[in-house]
């Protein structure tokens, strides 16, 4: 996320446009270079063949290698594409040569771009698009829970949409703040706390210390 803070910092202060972009199917297009077998598709085995099993070729979600796969094929094809990845943060590529400067976040399936020329983000996106299949999403709006919105003055960034979620998931709302008449004991035997749902509460109110360090 830090990351992705300092992306959108530096394009605010001189003032590009972020755009977002998700690779369509992305771990179908890894290599897998082990020889790994799955079961014949259901509604796919032949008759006679039903104990034979099926050799991949490429990866596939579920498998294990498919995510390190996949970031190793969309590595490659930015180096390619003359991008260097930083040293300290291995989602996050530059590429600087004679006039064109582009900057890119790759997490997982989504990709951040920025730069101060529209025409080159765009002949990225198409020369992206026909390697890999992309859905491009426009100017960035929602990324990771967050939402973005981009302006003259700079960009935006608020978490509303998560955090009525979590209102709804962990709260029950009620007219008092408490209930009235109760009377505390320190003896009192009450039930024993979810341990597991108090700890996701905590993980995601830290989260939302993204765009709301005040709480």
């Amino acid at each position: 996320m830090t990351t992705v803070c300092f992306l959108c910092a530096l394009a605010a202060h001189f003032g590009w446009n972020v755009h977002q972009s998700d690779i369509v199917t992305a771990f179908l297009n890894g290599d897998i270079f082990e020889e790994v077998y799955v079961t014949q598709p259901r509604s796919f085995v032949k008759k006679g063949q039903e104990d034979k099993v099926c050799r991949c070729k490429k990866a596939l979600y579920g498998l294990k290698q498919s995510p390190r796969a996949w970031y190793e094929k969309a590595d490659t094809h930015l180096v390619k594409r003359g991008f260097r990845n930083s040293p300290t943060e291995t989602t996050l590529y530059v590429k600087r040569e004679d006039d064109v400067l582009l900057i890119v976040i790759l997490y997982v399936d989504d990709l951040l771009i920025t730069g101060p020329n529209e025409r080159h983000i765009a002949e990225f996106k198409a020369d992206l698009n026909a390697t890999f299949k992309i859905k491009d999403l426009g100017l960035l709006h929602h990324y990771l829970g967050i939402q973005f919105k981009q302006c003259d003055g700079g960009i935006a960034v608020c978490q509303t949409s998560y955090i009525e979620t979590l209102l709804c998931k962990y709260c029950k709302p009620i007219a008092t703040p408490m209930e009235t008449g109760l009377k505390l004991s320190l003896h009192d035997a009450g039930d024993p706390a979810d341990i597991t749902l108090y700890r996701t509460a905590m993980g995601c109110l830290i989260y939302v210390c993204n765009t709301r360090p005040d709480i």
